[in-house]
């Protein structure tokens, strides 16, 4: 027990992690994952190859993009959510923001195959439509 979550949500969670199939569920959602991880690659090849450089991510649910130009991405978040999409400016995770000119994390996870495509059509238009 903690003084922050309830007895409630921890047993539930002591359920899950005591659960006979919990090893078939956590290979279940590896697969799941890569699978939309493979996805969001090949997209990102297709609308990004000449706008960005990444590499694909052995974990977790994030792609990190550098921008082939020095685009302040805090300046284009307001911009890219005009266009229904959003990312995360990679100056929010370096402690001097100039070397994160220019950088970006975008997340996997909650899209469909058709929402991936589509966001990244839009963002990656969005950016080569920004002045050098």
């Amino acid at each position: 027990a903690d003084l922050h979550s309830n007895r409630l949500s921890q047993w539930l969670v002591l359920q899950q992690l005591e659960s006979p199939t919990r090893a078939e569920r956590l290979a279940g959602l590896a697969d799941f994952y890569r699978h939309k991880r493979d996805l969001f690659a090949a997209a990102l090849e297709r609308h990004f190859g000449a706008l960005a450089s990444w590499s694909v991510p052995k974990g977790g649910l994030f792609f990190w993009l550098q921008l082939k130009r020095r685009i302040d991405t805090r300046k284009l978040l307001p911009l890219a959510i005009e266009e229904s999409v959003a990312f995360m400016p990679g100056e929010a995770f370096y402690p001097d923001a100039p070397e994160a000119t220019g950088t970006l994390r975008l997340n996997f996870s909650h899209a469909s195959e058709d929402e991936i495509d589509r966001g990244l059509a839009r963002l990656a238009a969005l950016i080569a439509r920004q002045p050098a």
